[in-house]
C-alpha cells in the first residue's frame, strides 16, 4: 500500500486502451475519474486511452489531459513532460505498460498478469475471468491501492450544445407534440462484447412493432448504420426517417467519427429507453442515466453479474436465455446462456410492456401474433440478406439440446440501485 496525502497535488494517469468494440470495460471505468478526484481535490487526472474512446471522456471536468496509445506519434515524450507521479493500469496492455515505464513514471500500478507487467513497480493480483464482480467493482477494487473508499457509479459527461442539435434533430423527425407525449425510444443493433448477441433482424423486428405507437430510432457507428438501409425494405413500418443516418466521406476521418459519437450520445440521453446488445453503447446509456434495456448471454466471464449496466436512479433490465437476470439467482453454466436466438422478439416486446410501459400500449400485434407472423413467413426467410446476418449465431453446436423458450422467468430483475446523483455537465 502507498502513503499518500489526500490534499497534495498528485498528478494522476489512469489507464486503459481498449478500443470501441471492446470499450464496454471503458465505461465501466469513467468512475474512477470521480472517485480520485474525490479523494484527491487537488490532484489532476489524466487518461490514456484508445482514440476512439476520447468521445467519451472529452467533456469530463475533472480529466486534466487525454492521451492517445494509437494516434500520439511523441507519446512516450509527451507523457515525460506532464510530469505524472502515479500511473494505474486498469487492464493488462503491453504497448502502455511499456510507454509508462520508458516515460520514468515513478509509481506504475498494474495488475501482474503477464510476463510484461513486471515493469509495474507495484503489481496488484487481481482474476477478473472469475466473473463473480462486476466490471465496475473490479475496477475500483484497484482503487483501493491508492486509499479512494467512495464507491461512484460510472458517468458521463455532454455538452448543452450538443444535447440542444440532438433535440433539434428528435424535433425534425418526430415533431414536437410527438415528442413531448410520446418521448423516443432508441435501439442500436450493433453486436455485443466478443461478437456475441441478438441478431439485427430481430431489433428491427422491435422498431417494427412499435413504431406505429412511438416514436423510434435507430442508431449505431456510421460503418454500421449504412449496411441497415438494407433491412428496411423488409419492414413496412420503418423509414429512413428511423435511422440516425449522417453524411460520411470515405474514409472517415477522426472528426466525423468525434461528431457521430457525440451527436449519439446525446440523442441517447434524450431518449426514454434503450435498447441493445451488451456493447460500449448500452453501458454509456447507463451512463448517462437513461432507462436500458439489455440482451445479454449468460456463460462464464460473459454474464450479466460481471456485465449488467448499472447507474444511480434509473431502471436497467436484462434478459439471458435464462430469462429476466436476478442477481440472487444462480444458473449452471451451460452453453445454453449462449443460445440468443431462445430469446425471440415476441419475448422481447412481452418484457418491454409489462416493465417499462405497463399502463400504455407499446405494439399494434399481439406478441404470440407477431411471433407466429414472423415464423410463418417462410418466403422472406429466404430472402435474408447477409447484412442481416451482422450479429453472428451465438456459438451453439447444432445438435445440442435447446429448451423451450416459454419457460423464460420475466419477473423482476431488481438491478436498479438507490443512490443519489447528478449527471450532466452544465458548463456547454
Amino acid at each position: 500500500m502507498i502513503t499518500l496525502h489526500a490534499h497534495k497535488p498528485y498528478h494522476f494517469l489512469l489507464v486503459h486502451c481498449n478500443a470501441y468494440k471492446d470499450g464496454v470495460s471503458v465505461i465501466l471505468s469513467s468512475q474512477c475519474v470521480q472517485a480520485l478526484t474525490h479523494q484527491y481535490p487537488n490532484a489532476k487526472i489524466s487518461i490514456l486511452l484508445h482514440s476512439s474512446m476520447q468521445v467519451f471522456f472529452q467533456n469530463n471536468p475533472h480529466i486534466h489531459q487525454i492521451f492517445c496509445i494509437d494516434t500520439s506519434t511523441q507519446l512516450i515524450k509527451e507523457l515525460k513532460h506532464a510530469h505524472i507521479n502515479i500511473s494505474l493500469s486498469l487492464v493488462a496492455d503491453k504497448k502502455s505498460t511499456m510507454a509508462l515505464f520508458r516515460a520514468g513514471i515513478k509509481v506504475r500500478i498494474g495488475v501482474f498478469s503477464h510476463l510484461y507487467s513486471l515493469l509495474f513497480n507495484y503489481k496488484i493480483k487481481q482474476k477478473r475471468t472469475l466473473g463473480n464482480k462486476h466490471e465496475a467493482t473490479y475496477n475500483f477494487d484497484l482503487l483501493r491501492f491508492l486509499q479512494c473508499k467512495q464507491f461512484i457509479y460510472p458517468k458521463l459527461y455532454l455538452k448543452l450544445s450538443d444535447i440542444a442539435q440532438a433535440q433539434h434533430m428528435l424535433t425534425q423527425k418526430f415533431g414536437e407534440d410527438s415528442l413531448l407525449e410520446k418521448g423516443c425510444i432508441i435501439l442500436c443493433p450493433s453486436h455485443g462484447l466478443y461478437g456475441v448477441g441478438w441478431k439485427a433482424k430481430h431489433f428491427f423486428t422491435i422498431a417494427n412493432a412499435i413504431a406505429p405507437l412511438h416514436n423510434v430510432l435507430l442508431v449505431a457507428p456510421a460503418q454500421e448504420i449504412e449496411s441497415y438501409k438494407i433491412l428496411l425494405e423488409q419492414f413496412p413500418n420503418l423509414s429512413y426517417n428511423n435511422l440516425f443516418l449522417q453524411e460520411q466521406q470515405e474514409p472517415q476521418s477522426f472528426m466525423q467519427y468525434n461528431n457521430h459519437m457525440a451527436q449519439m450520445l446525446a440523442l441517447i440521453h434524450l431518449s426514454r429507453l434503450f435498447i441493445a446488445n451488451n456493447n460500449t453503447l448500452l453501458h454509456a446509456a447507463a451512463a448517462l442515466d437513461t432507462n436500458t434495456f439489455g440482451i445479454l448471454p449468460h456463460k462464464n466471464t460473459l454474464n450479466p453479474y460481471r456485465y449488467a449496466p448499472i447507474s444511480t436512479q434509473k431502471k436497467h433490465i436484462v434478459c439471458t436465455p435464462f430469462g429476466i437476470f436476478k442477481p440472487q439467482d444462480s444458473y449452471q453454466d451451460s452453453t445454453y446462456g449462449l443460445n440468443m436466438e431462445s430469446i425471440t422478439p415476441d419475448i422481447v416486446l412481452t418484457i418491454l410492456q409489462a416493465k417499462f410501459f405497463p399502463e400504455e400500449k407499446l405494439f399494434t400485434q399481439l406478441p404470440s401474433k407477431l411471433h407466429q407472423a414472423n415464423t410463418t413467413d417462410k418466403e422472406k426467410e429466404n430472402q435474408t440478406t447477409p447484412t442481416q446476418e451482422l450479429n453472428t449465431e451465438s456459438p451453439i453446436k447444432q445438435d445440442e439440446k435447446v429448451e423451450n423458450v416459454a419457460t423464460l422467468d420475466i419477473q423482476d430483475s431488481g438491478l436498479t440501485p438507490h443512490k443519489t446523483a447528478s449527471i450532466i455537465d452544465e458548463r456547454g
